[in-house]
């Protein structure tokens, strides 16, 4: 289980609501109250009835997998974008070609010493 990471979503499967519907009215709510807070918060609701603790934990695996999924695809594209940065190309002044501030800088160079 993990630190508390807060998410925005989290995928739910047909099979999760198949499941959970074959409980009693207060346990669906209790099924549903508890996957939705292991997916979004990876809190683990303690004390459920033996039906409810089943669904969550029909339920743990696959959403810790997207998770897993989630995170290397993230990881990669941070990567893929910091090399793609690292390789980018910029383009450097010509030998032979001085900038204007250069030029002054030079110029200016000059009245700063006096003998």
């Amino acid at each position: 289980m993990g630190a508390n990471i807060e998410k925005n979503g989290f995928v739910f499967y047909k099979s999760y609501y198949e499941a959970i519907e074959t409980l009693s009215a207060k346990r669906k709510l209790m099924a549903y109250q508890a996957i939705i807070k292991y997916g979004l918060y990876n809190e683990v609701t303690q004390d459920l009835p033996p039906q409810v603790s089943a669904m969550l934990k029909m339920a743990i695996p696959t959403i810790d997998a997207n998770n897993q999924k989630y995170n290397k695809k993230k990881k990669k594209k941070a990567n893929d974008d910091f090399g793609k940065m690292c390789n980018e190309k910029i383009p450097l002044p010509q030998k032979g070609h001085s900038s204007k501030e250069a030029d002054e800088f030079i110029e200016d160079e000059s009245d700063d010493f006096e003998e």
